[in-house]
């Protein structure tokens, strides 16, 4: 075989070797890449721009699909997230977002920090084979520490969440409980004043929860749901200081 043959074919394998790193490289960074309408981008888990709506068509919005996520996420994108959003990549962010407590989140890229105000999201539980889940998160620091206030129809409640150190903890769960249906569309909304926290759904007075932290908190918001929940989502607003961000 001629060199020139061979030079040609070395060529050939190392273009094929950079499309498939590159189809590799998309698959893996699929969340991470995913956006809305409503300006939230995926950290973690599998996600995907738009919610598909009875019609068959697609609508602004974003859907988690834990049926789908491998539950591994990858450190680059990470770290790159982190700089784009706090200018720094803090070395516990991503090993707090691939721990394996870690759930899925996205975060709202025009808000660079809440305090007091409210967060409310439509939300819509598609699926998932532990839990029909659906969160608005809330106190995102560069650590890749935060807050999370969710409904669960398994339960039937909200509760108030924190997640630090690779791992979960409840803070609070609401007494009252009720099944919402699934395919629906619900809405979800977060209060905060100082160190007082409300999470309540909208319509349903039994689904109301407040809770005292431990300390006022600030950081960046999204949204948050289970691992293998499937839950679209759209419409995210923020209000801050009476202001609509």
């Amino acid at each position: 075989m001629s060199t020139s043959i061979l030079s040609t074919m070395t060529r050939r394998a190392v273009v094929l070797a950079m499309l498939l790193s590159a189809a590799s490289t998309a698959t893996s960074l699929g969340a991470q890449a995913a956006t809305s309408t409503g300006g939230l981008t995926a950290a973690v888990g599998h996600w995907a721009a738009g919610v598909t709506n009875t019609a068959g068509a697609t609508d602004a919005g974003i859907t988690a699909n834990g049926e789908r996520w491998s539950g591994r996420s990858d450190a680059a994108a990470l770290s790159a997230l982190a700089r784009r959003w706090f200018g720094t990549a803090d070395s516990s962010f991503v090993a707090n977002a691939m721990s394996n407590g870690a759930f899925p989140y996205a975060v709202h890229d025009a808000t660079t920090r809440f305090g007091d105000g409210m967060l409310a999201v439509d939300f819509r539980l598609d699926g998932g084979k532990s839990d029909q889940f659906a969160g608005i998160m809330f106190g995102l620091t560069s650590r890749g520490e935060y807050y999370a206030g969710r409904y669960n129809t398994k339960d039937g409640n909200v509760a108030i969440w924190t997640f630090a150190n690779g791992e979960r903890r409840v803070l609070a769960k609401g007494a009252g409980e009720k099944q919402l249906p699934m395919g629906a569309w619900h809405r979800l909304e977060l209060r905060v004043r100082g160190r007082e926290v409300q999470v309540r759904v909208a319509g349903h007075p039994e689904l109301t929860l407040t809770h005292q932290l431990d300390s006022a908190v600030s950081g960046r918001v999204g949204v948050w749901v289970k691992r293998d929940a499937v839950t679209s989502f759209r419409g995210y607003t923020v209000t801050a200081a009476g202001k609509a961000n």
